[in-house]
């Protein structure tokens, strides 16, 4: 492995938020952050050399990312995931949350009901309430230590006074890999239901073990005429204060109507270093993201080891992409605030409570496994004395 990603990186005074909120979030400013979903590790050095290279030029006017741009990411989409992408199905988008409320705004009405599987990711369901539209869930079932959707309770949900329904592809936070047949199910259900689906597939690069990712779009041609997908590299190769994102849209109806909407609020014009960034990581960043996935691997063989041998009340769910971990801790008999203060005061860790995630997720925690070994390890030990006195019930 030529990267070294056991480095510690002194983030402090960057203005990285997992670190500058802890105090407002956990009420002390000397815990671990191990909540926001972005990596404690140097981007790969291709990107890095590629935001100098730029700044070096000095002249930092407005800019359009170009077609080298889009054919760059239609070569990675056809070389990761087997999906022949047509140029003019995408377009450039300022992030995948800000296109999600977007598209909402676009393709559902106020006092609509949108669908979002439960538990997941908080925007899912945030956004869409704050637009004055309705969540409904549809709780996902736990089976041989895993989510699967319910095909039947979506088949019955769907045919409500659905608009939109929001998937999270992989999942975050159970780190699912949807199945086709998942997949393939729920975009008949959805067409014949004239549901929109958006596919956040941010997490899709992530893919761990023997593991496939399925672009949603890729599943049937009634999948591809009746969704959006959205991408970007900023979770895969740390880039995320960059915002970098792509709109995959095969109906050109619903693509127009997109892009009329970005082009009328200015927001098709992005940052000149997202692109660069971007731009980089899918060119010249492969290398790196291969040796992270076996980075992250064992980051999470060890994570599962430890509880089983310390904690084996404490149950984290095998992940099948990500570097995120969703925590059971319902076996250990204590209330989920009682949880979250052992994680806090005793153990000194900033984890995601479960129940920011929606029903379901209440006896769970989120934590973030995108770190150097030395701190996987020492936050590890520190679970283990919080929790270790624990009697069972």
């Amino acid at each position: 492995m030529t990267t070294n990603f056991d480095q510690i990186v002194d983030r402090s005074g960057t203005g990285a938020i997992k670190y500058i909120r802890r105090k407002a979030l956990f009420g002390r400013e000397d815990v671990i952050p191990l909540w926001v979903a972005d990596m404690e590790f140097r981007s790969p050095e291709p990107v890095i050399e590629a935001l100098h290279q730029r700044s070096n030029h000095g002249v930092f006017g407005y800019t359009l990312p170009g077609d080298d741009y889009f054919e760059t990411i239609r070569e990675w989409q056809a070389s990761h995931h087997n999906w022949e992408v047509d140029r003019e199905w995408m377009s450039f988008v300022p992030g995948v949350v800000p296109t999600i409320g977007l598209a909402l705004e676009i393709f559902s009405e106020p006092g609509k009901d949108i669908l979002v599987h439960a538990p997941v990711y908080t925007p899912f369901f945030d956004v869409p309430q704050k637009l004055d539209r309705q969540v409904v869930f549809s709780n996902l079932k736990l089976e041989k230590g895993k989510y699967h959707m319910d095909l039947d309770d979506l088949r019955t949900k769907l045919k409500e006074n659905i608009d939109v329904f929001i998937l999270s592809n992989p999942h975050n936070p159970g780190g699912r890999v949807w199945s086709k047949d998942e997949l393939k199910e729920l975009a008949s259900i959805a067409a014949e239901n004239n549901v929109l689906v958006i596919s956040d597939e941010i997490h899709a690069d992530l893919v761990l073990n023997d593991y496939r990712h399925i672009p949603f779009a890729t599943v049937s041609e009634e999948a591809a005429m009746n969704s959006i997908t959205l991408i970007s590299p900023t979770k895969t190769f740390n880039i995320a204060g960059l915002s970098a994102a792509t709109a995959i849209v095969p109906n050109s109806e619903i693509r127009e109507k997109l892009n009329h909407r970005m082009h009328a609020l200015h927001l098709f014009r992005g940052n000149i270093m997202a692109y660069e960034a971007a731009r980089a990581a899918y060119q010249h960043g492969e290398a790196w993201r291969k040796e992270l996935i076996s980075y992250l691997e064992e980051n999470h063989r060890i994570v599962h080891a430890f509880f089983k041998e310390n904690l084996p009340e404490i149950i984290p769910m095998e992940a099948e992409a990500s570097f995120l971990v969703w925590i059971e801790f319902s076996q250990t008999g204590l209330p989920p605030e009682d949880v979250r203060e052992r994680l806090i005061c005793e153990a000194g860790l900033g984890l995601s409570p479960g129940k920011a995630f929606g029903p379901g997720g209440e006896y769970y925690q989120r934590m973030n496994i995108g770190i150097p070994r030395q701190l996987l390890l020492h936050a590890l030990e520190k679970i283990k004395h919080a929790f270790n006195s624990l009697e069972v019930k």
